[in-house]
This record gives structure tokens, C-alpha cells and sequence, in this order.
């Protein structure tokens, strides 16, 4: 899920620098003559295809490392 999640994230900053002239005409922001850069650094999209999918790995191994240490018989009790 964190991969998928990251390269649509990428494509869609993509297809938002590509168009961000007609963004900012539509949504009536005006750059005061100073341009914004329309290119990924791929730095950056390195960045996020590394780093996003091991953020989600660790967010989704810590409840479920929580989860493994609950006894269920002791969970059907309380309940």
C-alpha cells in the first residue's frame, strides 16, 4: 500500500508541475513575476519511493507487533 500510495503521490505531483501555470490562473494566484519551478528534482522522487514505503512498513508493524503479544482467551474474557 505505501508503494502504490507513493508512486500515485509522484504522478500526481507530476501532472500538477506540468500544469501549474493553468492551476494558478484557474485558482487566481498570481506569483508576483517570480516563477515556481514545474520539474521533480529526482532527489526527491528518489526520496519518496524509499522513504514512504518504509514509513507505512513501520507504521503498520507497530500495532501489529502490539496485537501479536495479546493472548485471545484473556480478550474473549473481558469481553
Amino acid at each position: 500500500m505505501g508503494v502504490l500510495s507513493s508512486l500515485i503521490g509522484v504522478l500526481a505531483a507530476y501532472a500538477t508541475l506540468q500544469n501549474i501555470d493553468a492551476i494558478a490562473k484557474f485558482l487566481g494566484i498570481s506569483f508576483l513575476g517570480s516563477s515556481i519551478p514545474d520539474t521533480l528534482s529526482p532527489n526527491a522522487v528518489t526520496l519518496v519511493l524509499i522513504v514512504t514505503p518504509l514509513l507505512s512498513l513501520l507504521a503498520g508493524l507497530i500495532p501489529a507487533s502490539r496485537a501479536c503479544r495479546l493472548k485471545p482467551s484473556e480478550i474473549l474474557r473481558a469481553e
